[in-house]
């Protein structure tokens, strides 16, 4: 959610941005610029996350219940918040959003790689990107990462201390989001030229 929000408003680089997830640079090299511009932006973006005081103190803060999966939650927690508070950051609604991203990767989707048609495929739906703006949706999400992984874990119990710990989790976030935006707008600009 939060790499969607923070894309610029072109199609491609959108894609590009969600699609790195998953696709190692060595298979980027046969898609438009836009796209492999969006796919340096992601890693951006994370790298830029991680090394956040906001971001650091939320790990800090879950990783005595979470351990090894305490940035995973907290990059799903601030989904939830930036989702549930959409309306003040975005002047579009959520849901129309979301719809136009999905309608935009359909025009798109033959020529995605097939491990990223497949999480497309279930994100459409199932809507995660708007189901993140409800506790039921995160904890769903929860459920599935819980699911799927391979190790032990207490993702589904995740939810649960999000809200424990809610209003120090958001305060984090709104940290994070007060420097991300404009730095990421200052790496656009310096990569769009």
């Amino acid at each position: 959610m939060g790499h969607l929000f923070l894309s610029i408003d072109n199609t491609e680089f959108r894609i590009g941005n969600l699609m790195a997830d998953g696709l190692p640079a060595s298979q980027l090299s046969g898609y438009p610029p836009m796209m492999q511009l969006g796919y340096r932006y992601h890693h951006w973006i994370d790298e830029y996350t991680d090394g956040h005081h906001g971001f650091k103190r939320s790990k800090a803060l879950l990783s005595p219940h979470q351990g090894h999966y305490a940035a995973v939650v907290v990059d799903l927690a601030y989904d939830h918040f930036l989702a549930l508070n959409w309306d003040v950051y975005s002047e579009i609604a959520l849901d129309e959003y979301v719809r136009g991203f999905y309608n935009e990767y359909l025009e798109y989707k033959g020529e995605l790689p097939a491990q990223f048609r497949t999480v497309m495929t279930y994100m459409i739906r199932y809507n995660w990107l708007q189901s993140y703006s409800t506790i039921e949706g995160l904890q769903k999400a929860f459920d599935g990462m819980s699911r799927r992984t391979k190790y032990s874990n207490r993702l589904s119990e995740a939810a649960a201390v999000i809200y424990e710990y809610k209003e120090e989790l958001e305060k984090h976030f709104k940290d994070l989001l007060l420097d991300i935006v404009p730095d990421s707008r200052k790496w656009i600009k310096k990569h769009l030229g």
